[in-house]
């Protein structure tokens, strides 16, 4: 089970300088970063209560769930794959 709050590393690397640097949690940006380099590290603390945030399904009573989308100076993107939290 889940506790707030929760604590995201992040590094990532490109060709190009990136511009920018969102974690999503359930479908929505809850940081951002725009380094403006072609590395980022950083570390990010989600402190939300994630009951009050959490999804359900008829699987899983609660749930969240996190990844990183990190987009370049020349429109590259890639995303982490997501990383799911059973609060149930």
């Amino acid at each position: 089970n889940a506790v707030s709050p929760i604590e995201i590393q992040v590094t990532a690397a490109a060709k190009s300088n990136i511009d920018k640097v969102e974690i999503i949690r359930n479908g929505k940006v809850i940081h951002k970063e725009e380094p403006g380099s072609w590395k980022v590290e950083f570390n990010c603390r989600d402190s939300e209560d994630l009951k009050k945030t959490a999804l359900t399904s008829k699987h899983y009573p609660l749930f969240s769930y996190y990844y990183v989308r990190v987009t370049t100076s020349e429109n590259g993107q890639a995303w982490s794959s997501p990383v799911w939290l059973d609060m149930g």
